[in-house]
């Protein structure tokens, strides 16, 4: 290429810490019209060679749904969509529909109606959520009595009520506001991931967080020599060097890789099993993520080699003398962490156990600890693969519903602000116990126990969060989103949050009634379910929350009561107290490479199934063959069953390019082989496609009905650096 001169414009994708290409102008040169003597006639008339120029542009912002467009950048800013409604004058609606249309555009607003016949409404949401269209108007029986339309954004979800008397005005500022809304979340990411350094050791500790590096640059032989290494160095050579961004091409442990389920491992019970013990019975159930409560040696070493990746912890007795010495910490380090690693697959520390809680005499060198321990793993080299954290308790939390309004206690603003500097720094996450059964108890019947349990809710028991009309599943996902919603009062960019520990018990006293062997297996597996669907809380579904179940043993020697000695998920002998989830998850996804079944939720709305079933039979080319009269699925002859089996064929079909078991709600996904009989599902051991069909990305269809889209966008936020590079040739 004969590249005479090139301007670019990099994206930056904060979650990996890679830089792509977002814009190029190039100018080519003539050595191409030379060749094949390509002229023109220019302003005097004379033969020139032509100049070969070329510009690309390109951008992507998106979630679970789809795309997100600012409007500004949006081919339709306004999408309207008629709802028709049973007996409604479906006429008079479209004709409503058309004239929103014409007075949004007569006022320079490009909107455009979606009328057809052939598809449902919300079909129709899915579909243009998925183009990213900024705002869509839903106009029924009800906004044409009312002489209102009903308007979503696209960015956040928000919904409003409009008068067609104001109808322009508020658009336009809708419009206005989603566009200056994306601006300033996009400008705090990439802000937020700019670091400058001065030395070689800044520069190693940025580059391992997947910063944008602000760095030095020098051509002399000599000063490249130097080592860049002093901050003399760098004062008496400011005045030759060029600053430029340096995008970061690798990072370290990423929340994009997906989420999992770990459990911890207390040691207040009175047959302990030996270390060697302790690790067969995890293997033995396919456990992949431990967190223990203090840093065992005897533990660490038999986990040598397992890949099993652990999180030690520090004492809440170690916090005050780790936080007041910089020896102490590095003595911790070496003994409990340098000695193990890489054998031991350590990747985390917990800094004391909910320490505002239950020491808070210890809160003022807290974070002097958190920071002592990262000098002592920088010193070792370690600061990549191990992150140092704190977990914190929902206790310090006084009112965590509704989940946007929630805020730390403010008595420690100082030491949360503290925290939240370290981990930003240092790229870790957030450490969160949170626990639904205390929730619940404590809620005096407030709220639902199937909210709790993260069982379906009933439509009179649906928990939304007042001013951002989010819909809560499960009492957890709304405990994590208040901890968010608490993070954003102190913190810009989004710091991910794991739930370091969370359960249900077993068993209680006389007055624990809802501490039963049923609760607690209903609310870990369905746990285990809700953590492997990969997403977030409403307010952050990019950001995938993995949890780790407390606990693995019944600590029986603990204080307290009956419920405190009853967490365990496993007796000391390594069986089941309960059927659990982890024990079949490895053999059902060595069997099911797609990652479990999609079956039809238990108590659906039988014409939300019907809807959902004649959709994957139809636009979803899911293959229906076998549910017809006189085929090995036709019985038993329900809505349920055959919407079970199209499902979850849609699903194993299509997850490979992003396809989802939702179906407006409908849906589930489950661990257990739904098969029965000679009626085989798709992804069972026995079924022709064995789970793991891949089809084109060409071959699937726009979107299923309901909230979520099959095309999903991975989880990135490309943000345009200001940083233009010359290249020349």
């Amino acid at each position: 290429m004969d590249l005479v001169e090139s301007t670019s414009v990099k994206a930056f994708i904060p979650n990996t810490g890679r830089g792509v290409q977002g814009a190029t102008s190039h100018c080519l040169g003539q050595k191409f019209s030379k060749m094949f003597n390509i002229n023109f006639e220019d302003e005097k008339g004379e033969k020139a060679m032509v100049w070969r120029n070329s510009w690309a542009y390109n951008w992507g912002d998106g979630d679970d749904k789809g795309l997100v467009l600012p409007p500004k950048v949006s081919k339709v800013q306004v999408i309207v969509v008629h709802v028709p409604y049973k007996d409604a004058d479906v006429k008079d609606i479209i004709n409503a529909c058309s004239a929103t249309v014409k007075t949004l555009c007569d006022s320079g607003i490009l909107a455009k109606a979606d009328l057809r016949e052939n598809y449902s409404p919300g079909w129709k949401y899915c579909h243009w959520e998925m183009k990213g269209v900024p705002l869509r108007i839903e106009i029924g029986p009800k906004d044409l009595a009312n002489n209102q339309v009903w308007a979503v954004r696209r960015d956040n979800g928000a919904k409003v009520d409009i008068p067609m008397t104001d109808l322009t005005n508020t658009v336009k500022g809708l419009l206005d506001t989603i566009q200056q809304s994306m601006f300033d979340v996009a400008k705090q990411k990439r802000d937020a991931c700019i670091q400058v350094t001065k030395t070689w050791d800044e520069f190693i500790e940025a580059l391992g967080q997947k910063k944008l590096i602000l760095a030095p640059w020098c051509d002399e032989v000599v000063w490249a020599k130097s080592g860049y290494r002093t901050e003399d160095s760098w004062s008496n050579r400011i005045g030759t060097m060029l600053l430029g961004y340096l995008l970061l091409m690798f990072g370290s442990l990423s929340f994009a890789l997906g989420a999992f389920v770990g459990i911890n491992i207390g040691t207040d019970l009175t047959n302990l099993p030996s270390p060697e013990q302790v690790v067969a019975i995890l293997r033995s159930h396919q456990i992949t993520h431990v967190r223990l409560f203090d840093a065992d040696n005897h533990l660490l070493s038999a986990l040598t080699d397992t890949e099993i990746e652990v999180m030690v912890s520090v004492t809440n007795e170690d916090v005050l003398r780790i936080g007041q010495s910089p020896a102490a910490a590095a003595y911790w380090i070496n003994k409990n962490v340098a000695a193990f690693v890489p054998a031991t697959n350590i990747t985390a520390i917990a800094v004391g156990s909910e320490v505002l809680s239950t020491i808070p005499n210890a809160a003022p060198v807290l974070v002097s600890a958190m920071k002592n321990l990262h000098k002592a793993l920088v010193s070792s080299n370690l600061n990549y693969p191990v992150k140092v954290s704190t977990p914190i308790s929902m206790d310090i939390i006084p009112k965590p519903f509704p989940p946007s309004a929630a805020t730390f206690n403010s008595s420690w603003n100082s030491t949360i602000s503290g925290i939240l500097d370290f981990l930003k720094n240092t790229n870790s996450f957030f450490m969160l116990n949170a626990y639904p059964y205390y929730g619940y108890v404590q809620s005096n019947g407030i709220f639902p126990i199937e909210y709790a349990l993260f069982q379906p809710l009933t439509p009179v028991k649906q928990i939304v969060d007042p001013n951002t009309l989010f819909h809560y599943d499960s009492m957890l996902d709304a405990m994590v989103d208040a901890t968010y919603n608490s993070i954003s009062a102190y913190s810009n960019p989004v710091i991910p949050i794991v739930v370091t520990e969370t359960g249900w018990p077993w068993a209680g006293g006389a007055n624990e009634r809802d501490a039963t062997v049923q609760n607690a297996e209903t609310f870990n597996n369905n746990l285990i379910k809700r953590v492997l669907n990969d997403s977030g809380p409403p307010s952050q579904p990019t950001i995938p929350v993995s949890a780790y179940i407390y606990e693995l043993f019944n600590e029986d020697s603990k204080p307290g009561p009956v419920s405190e000695k009853s967490y365990g998920v496993y007796f000391s002998n390594g069986s089941s107290v309960y059927t659990f989830a982890m024990d079949t998850l490895g053999q059902t996804m060595a069997k099911n490479a797609s990652g479990g079944f999609c079956v039809a939720r238990k108590g659906a709305d039988t014409s939300s199934l019907q809807d959902g079933l004649n959709w994957a039979c139809g636009p979803g080319q899911a293959n229906c063959s076998t549910i017809q009269s006189g085929q090995p699925c036709y019985m038993p002859d329900t809505v349920e069953n055959h919407a079970s089996y199209a499902y979850n064929d849609y699903y194993q079909r299509m997850r490979s390019v992003g396809g989802t078991c939702d179906f407006s709600g409908t849906a589930v996904t489950t661990m257990v082989d739904p098969s029965y009989g000679s009626c085989m599902f798709t992804g069972s051991t026995n079924s022709s496609i064995g789970g793991t069909g891949m089809v084109t990305a060409s071959m699937g269809p726009e979107g299923p009905p309901g909230n979520e889209s099959p095309g999903q966008v991975p989880d990135i936020w490309f943000l345009f650096l200001v940083t233009v590079g010359l290249l020349f040739v």
